[in-house]
């Protein structure tokens, strides 16, 4: 596992442009994983969980939030978050379904959470991310 930053927290954000709250529904949201929102999601603040792989991602939490209650969550800034495979700097990552970064491939439209600010050479290792979920048309 390799950390170039063990002075920041796990989770830290070390640049926040937008963050919003959240509500925890149905399990606690570990500090530093992506978040999705519910599918019958109809209140604010909006109701969310840790993202699976093949979900799309709201932002990534920036404290653990316990199983109902409210939480931060970074929707656009870099935060340190440890890793869920290889991927290069500057790749686009996804999650997986540990709310952790991975690659993001082609087929993967519409899925991005991100890009990477440095390579990570193995899961667990880590590394700062640029959270910026993808907000632009899906599809063809």
């Amino acid at each position: 596992m390799t950390d170039l930053h063990s002075e920041i927290e796990d989770g830290e954000a070390v640049l926040v442009i937008k963050q919003i709250t959240v509500y925890a529904n149905g399990e606690d949201i570990r500090k530093g994983r992506f978040i999705t929102l519910t599918p019958t999601n109809t209140v604010w603040p909006p109701k969310a969980v840790e993202a699976d792989s093949g979900e799309k991602v709201l932002g990534a939490s920036m404290e653990a939030i316990s199983d109902g209650k409210y939480g931060p969550v970074l929707v656009e800034g870099i935060i340190k978050m440890a890793t869920g495979g290889v991927f290069g700097a500057g790749d686009p990552v996804k999650t997986d379904n540990e709310g952790l970064p991975v690659k993001s491939l082609a087929a993967n439209d519409g899925l991005s959470g991100g890009r990477s600010y440095e390579h990570s050479t193995a899961s667990g290792d880590k590394v700062l991310i640029f959270v910026c979920p993808d907000s632009h048309g899906i599809g063809t």
